[in-house]
This record gives structure tokens, sequence and C-alpha cells, in this order.
């Protein structure tokens, strides 16, 4: 039988004809590597390369939005939000750096105004609107969110918040208005439609199911006679409702400023905290594997090898034991039993922990000492700290501008706090809002160059006063009270010029109080 000729056989046979070289031998002469390719269907594939070439590779194609993790951590809004309210709830630092933001910029403040009499009536209406629990609520959300929606509500007398005048068929103008109240929207009910080049967007509300629920349902009655009526029917069209822009406000952190929305401080910690809490669930399997061992029960040898039936006789016995302890197990000696657990395969995470707790730390830009005391003494965490001071100054002036032009100011513009300016223009009174020092810097080489500036008459005694926190003009009506006290001590009373009797007996204290009062 002839032998097929392969078409690479043939291919070398005419070349060999064509050329007049002999080719029978040419594989069998040189030092070739030979590598086989088979679909395991067909014929195979041999290639062949010199064993003492270079071999290449393309490098490998790297995109940082393409990783297994990136896939992990995510990028809706919404899905963002509730990532930071877990880790807010779940990991103690994130919870503390969120508390301190919180409280820490608004523990303190007071209203500075030319007049008294409107500056009484902002501190009323401040009384009223609760600032003390707002603006901690306001940071917390700009802070763990990065969005937070304030709406204000306006209590008029002629249009009730509706910005529309029943009686004079026109736009509300507000006349003797004031703000009813301060409240924080949920930010996955609030879209903000986008701007065109200079032209701010506009907010919308879409409300939520338990909203619209009251609507469909009239129930509770109250809610819902509440609700204005051009609110309820676009709430039963399912419309999403147009917020005032003197109403709504919107502070927005981290994220571009065209952009529509903020960016969560936590949201950079995700990958950290994913990361962190991965090592922390392989550390609880190992921890349950600890308290649960594993059971390993071994019957027989090489010289007596155990059969089914040895094998469920002593699982039998085994659960006999397990439901009665006082049993007592009888056997023979190629019996093995034993506990397997975790003990010796403890994954050391001691400094992998404090690798990851130092980027939390630089992520939310706080430190230790801030947070539980510990870490650097002062002199070394000071650049830090005044560098907190100043970015919690930042925001707080931010604070301060909106309670400022969209609170006090229209406030004012409502109910005629207006004055003429020295040029004869119309100029309008509203109280300026000042926080307290955030004390994160040591002022003691400031007041005491600023005592000793003061003693040599350089600094009056109120900038002194200010200086160390306290009240100048409180500071002087007290000083006034004492040194009238002193007054009447070293008066007649002192020198015992003349003496108060009572028939009943000799003067008691409540009476020399009075007797000094009516003096």
């Amino acid at each position: 039988m002839a032998t097929r000729q392969t078409l690479a056989g043939a291919i070398r046979v005419a070349a060999s004809l064509a050329y007049g070289n002999d080719t029978s031998t040419e594989s069998s002469n040189k030092n070739y590597g030979s590598s086989r390719v088979s679909q395991g269907v067909g014929p195979s594939i041999t290639r062949t390369a010199q064993s003492t070439g270079n071999i290449t590779t393309a490098p490998n194609f790297y995109s940082p939005f393409l990783t297994p993790s990136a896939f992990q951590i995510p990028n809706a809004r919404r899905e963002v939000y509730l990532w930071a309210n877990w880790w807010k709830n779940n990991e103690p630092k994130v919870s503390a750096a969120i508390n301190f933001y919180a409280n820490f910029p608004f523990a303190g403040w007071k209203l500075e105004c030319s007049s008294t009499y409107v500056k009484d009536y902002f501190e009323k209406m401040v009384d009223k609107l609760n600032f003390q629990k707002w603006l901690p609520e306001i940071s917390k959300v700009y802070h763990l969110l990065g969005d937070s929606f304030v709406l204000l509500s306006i209590d008029c007398p002629h249009c009730h918040g509706s910005n529309w005048d029943e009686e004079k068929q026109e736009t509300c103008n507000h006349d003797g208005a004031s703000w009813k109240s301060i409240s924080i929207l949920n930010p996955d009910s609030v879209m903000k439609t986008p701007g065109m080049i200079d032209q701010p967007g506009m907010y919308v509300y879409r409300p939520s199911a338990d909203e619209m629920k009251i609507v469909n349902e009239r129930q509770p009655k109250e809610i819902y006679d509440s609700i204005p009526d051009n609110v309820k029917k676009m709430i039963l069209k399912g419309d999403p409702i147009k917020l005032n822009p003197i109403s709504i406000h919107h502070f927005k952190h981290g994220s571009n400023p065209w952009e529509d929305y903020g960016t969560s401080m936590v949201r950079s910690l995700f990958p950290v905290l994913t990361y962190k809490d991965k090592i922390r669930q392989a550390q609880f399997i190992i921890a349950e594997r600890m308290v649960l061992p594993v059971k390993v029960v071994k019957v027989g040898n090489n010289e007596r090898p155990a059969s089914q039936e040895d094998i469920d006789s002593v699982q039998e016995e085994l659960a006999a034991i397990a439901n009665d302890p006082n049993l007592t197990l009888v056997t023979h000696h190629a019996f093995e039993f034993e506990y397997i657990g975790a003990g010796t395969q403890i994954f050391a995470v001691a400094n992998e922990f404090e690798g990851i707790n130092k980027e939390i730390m630089d992520g939310l830009m706080l430190n230790s000492a801030l947070l539980n005391g510990e870490g650097p003494n002062y002199a070394s965490a000071q650049v830090g700290l005044l560098a907190l001071s100043q970015r919690l100054d930042t925001f707080r002036r931010e604070v301060a501008r909106w309670i400022e032009q969209c609170i006090f100011k229209p406030v004012a513009e409502w109910n005629g706090f207006i004055v003429e300016g020295d040029r004869g223009q119309d100029e309008i009174v509203y109280p300026k809002i000042s926080f307290e020092d955030l004390q994160l810097r040591d002022n003691t080489g400031l007041l005491q160059n600023l005592v000793q500036a003061n003693t040599n008459g350089v600094v009056s005694n109120t900038t002194l006063i200010e200086a160390f926190g306290f009240d100048p003009d409180q500071e002087i009506e007290r000083l006034r009270y004492e040194q009238g006290a002193n007054f009447m001590n070293e008066s007649n009373f002192g020198n015992n010029q003349f003496s108060l009797e009572f028939s009943s007996g000799p003067v008691s204290e409540i009476g020399r109080a009075s007797c000094r009062e009516r003096v």
C-alpha cells in the first residue's frame, strides 16, 4: 500500500525540484524544537521554532474601571448613599468622624446687629427655627452623603406658603412673613434639572411611597389637609414637585463645580473599607472554626481495614455518646478521634489593620488626637489641626452666608427692616452670625502679648476681653454691679452709723437684703 504524501511534503519536494536542493535531511541536521497544537478533531498542526530565539508578549491592558474590585464598588448616587450610611453605622472610625464633623463646627454662635430691636427679633426667630438642632444635622448629611438639601417653609399670612395670593390673584410678596421651619430632604427624592451655561438648574422633589399613600388614602386627615391642593394634584398625577428657589438650598461637598451632585467624604474610602471588611470576614470564619472545630474519626488501619459495617457502627455509637455523655465507647485499637480547628492557622492582621486604619484617618482628614486623645503631641499635630481649622472655617463661612442671605435678608425685606443710608439709599438691616472659635490652636502666647499690649495702652480692654472669649458688654455690666456692691458695703452700712430693729427681735438676713434694695 502506497504512503499518502502530506501537503507539506509535497511543497518541500516541489521546492527541491525547482532549486535543485536536497531537503530530505534538512530537519534532521538542524536543532529545532517543536510544539503541537491540537483541537482534538482532525489532523494536528505542527509548528517549529528555533530554541535560541526570543519570545515577546504584548503588555496587559489596564484600566481602573475594569478591575474586579472596581466592579464591586458602587457608582450610582443612591447606592453610594446606601453604602455611606452602612459604613457610618458599622465602622467605628467613620461613625466617630461623622459625629465630629456634625457637632464640632457649630458648638456656639452669636448674632451681631446695629439695631437692638432687629437683633431681638431675629434671636427669637433663630430659637423658633431651632438652629441648635438643624445646623449639626446639615453638617452631618453634608459630610456623610455629600448632598444636603435644606428646605425652608414660609410662614406667610397671605399665601400660607403657596407663593400665590388668592385675594390679589398674583404672586405673593410675603408682606410681614417669616420662616416657619427648617427641614432636610431625603437626597434620594431630590432631582436637579440640568442648567444651561450660566443658568442654574431647578430642583424638583419626587414624593416617596408613604407620601403618595397619604394623598391617595387621605389619611391621616391632619397631614392630608395641610398639603396644598396644587401639590396634591401633582402627587396624584405622579409629577415631580417643583421647589421654590427661595426655599431650597443645596450644600454640595467635594464634587466638581459643573456636576449636579456632591461626593460623600466616605466615598474615597469604599475600596479600603471593603478590603478591611473582607479581612474581618476571614477572621470571622477562623474564629468560628476555633469555636466549632471539625471532628475527624479514623477507624481501622492497613493491617485491619475497616468495613462499612464498622464505620456505621462507630457512627451510631458516637451519636449515642453525643446525646448521653455518660455512655462509654469501647472499640478496638485501630480507632482515632481528634478535633481539627484553626488554632495554628490564624491570619496575622495587626500590621495590615494598622495600615488600613491610617488610610481611613487620612481619608477622613482627621487624626487620632481629635477622636480619642491618642497619637502625636500638640506640637507635632499643630500643623494638621490648623489645616483642619481652616477647612471647617471654610464650611462655616458658607453656612453663615446662607443664613444671612437666604434666611435673615428675605425676612428683613418682608418686614420692612430698612433704613436710609448715608447717600440716601435704602439699606436692609439684618444681623450677621458669628461662630465661636474652634479652639484648635494654642493661644497662650497671643494672649500674653495682648495682656502686655493692654498694660502699655496699645490694645483696648474690649479687645482683650473678646480675645479671652467673653462678652465685653456683659463683663462691663458685671463690673458696674460689683463696684456698686462694694460702694454699698463701704458706706453707712459698713460704718454702723445707724441700726435697724424690729419689734420681734434682731434684723434677719432677708430683712437686711430688702433694706439695701430700698436704700
